[in-house]
């Protein structure tokens, strides 16, 4: 039986390998599951730095909707 540890490497590891456009996709699908997150754990959820989410979601707010604080 995989426990929760190893489940969250194996999928982090998944989400690493992605593309800037396939990343953005999934941020805005995560959002929808969480309507609260901080951009910290969305950075380490994707592997990426905090800049770069914080880049990539101020490309997904020109099309979608999203409120920060």
């Amino acid at each position: 039986m995989i426990d929760r540890f190893e489940a969250y490497y194996s999928i982090r590891r998944e989400v690493k390998d992605i593309d800037t456009s396939e990343r953005r996709v999934e941020i805005i699908r995560l959002l929808c599951r969480r309507r609260k997150e901080t951009v910290k754990n969305i950075a380490m959820e994707f592997g990426v730095t905090e800049r770069t989410i914080r880049r990539d979601i101020e490309v997904l707010c020109i099309s979608y909707p999203i409120y920060t604080k």
